[in-house]
């Protein structure tokens, strides 16, 4: 599974605090309601939630937990995001080419409603030509020719200059502790540790993975003791170390081992794109969110299907308000797949 990170953050936080957590219906799946005076971080994981918390009681702002929540994912559920990619399996960098797997978008939305959206996809090689994958289709899934240059850690940085309050070092100090000194299995990476196994168990380079010749399980202490020392490495030198330095020029003789055709030069001329958001309406709401080729205008073209009900009037999706979410999802994939 790869996933598109897009992180939607508001500046200017200034303080935090719990007032309550509780669970909405009983029995719900990991549902939580939470009420914050201040401010609020949401992830997949309550681990790196809370490091985004962290963030906001030193002073930082929204961004900067966004930026340290978004490291700590990409650290422990490395299917989800990731520094180089989330493509779980076939390699640690290794991404379908059609997602956005090793890249996202950010929204930053300032108090006086103005709004910048930073694009930082991950880009093809140079090298890369439109029948490369002509009599190989699975070499744009599996491989080195499947790997773009990756633009999580460009974005990151250059939203951490224009807008974050705490230093990029510090960013990164959680996940690089983690990653040293271990972390329990979540249930989710558990889960695909367990799904992807037998194919992991054939290359060593997921032998982080069984590091005594057995797949890890939830809650089994993984260590990352390498990707620590990346990290390090990152937060201390700046991303001209991962574009520029020595982590580009590993990556890049990595990634030709495996077939690929990425150079240094991919690498170095990778730019982060600062734009405009789009807008739109839903119910009186204004909507901000990213262009193309973010999935911001198919998002407003399914609100605006969906302008003519009323949906959530209980509190919650009901199952027919869902359907009706899903059809106006998958009428817009229609249109774009038609065209």
């Amino acid at each position: 599974m790869t996933v598109i990170l897009l992180v939607l953050v508001a500046t200017a936080v200034l303080a935090w605090r719990l007032i309550d957590v509780q669970s909405p219906s009983k029995g719900a799946n990991r549902q939580i309601l939470v009420h914050a005076k201040h401010g609020a971080v949401a992830t997949e994981l309550d681990t790196c939630s809370n490091i985004g918390v962290n963030i906001l009681q030193e002073g930082g702002n929204a961004v900067d937990a966004a930026i340290a929540s978004g490291i700590c994912i990409g650290s422990i559920n490395m299917f989800s995001a990731g520094i180089g990619g989330s493509r779980f399996p076939p390699l640690p960098i290794t991404h379908r080419r059609e997602t956005n797997s090793s890249g996202g978008f950010m929204i930053v939305r300032h108090p006086n409603s103005t709004a910048k959206v930073f694009n930082f996809r991950e880009t093809a090689p140079a090298g890369a030509t439109k029948g490369m994958y002509d009599g190989d289709p699975l070499a744009s899934l599996f491989g080195g020719l499947a790997v773009g240059v990756p633009g999580e850690i460009a974005g990151y940085a250059e939203a951490s200059r224009m807008f974050g309050n705490l230093p990029w070092q510090r960013l990164f100090k959680e996940s690089i502790e983690m990653m040293r000194d271990g972390f329990p299995v979540p249930p989710e990476l558990a889960n695909r540790i367990q799904k992807f196994g037998d194919f992991m168990l054939k290359d060593r380079d997921w032998e982080f993975l069984y590091p005594d010749g057995k797949l890890l399980v939830e809650n089994d202490m993984l260590y990352r003791r390498n990707f620590s020392e990346t990290l390090r490495k990152i937060s201390e030198e700046g991303p001209k170390v991962f574009y520029n330095g020595t982590i580009a020029k590993a990556l890049v003789k990595y990634i030709r081992s495996r077939g690929g055709i990425m150079t240094e030069n991919d690498f170095s001329n990778y730019t982060v794109s600062v734009e405009e958001p789009i807008h739109g309406w839903y119910h009186g709401r204004e909507i901000i969110t990213c262009g193309a080729p973010c999935s911001g205008p198919a998002l407003i073209q399914a609100l605006n299907i969906l302008e003519g009900f009323s949906l959530g009037k209980k509190g919650y999706m009901t199952p027919e308000e869902v359907h009706l979410l899903v059809e106006s999802m998958k009428c817009i994939v229609s249109l774009e797949t038609s065209n």
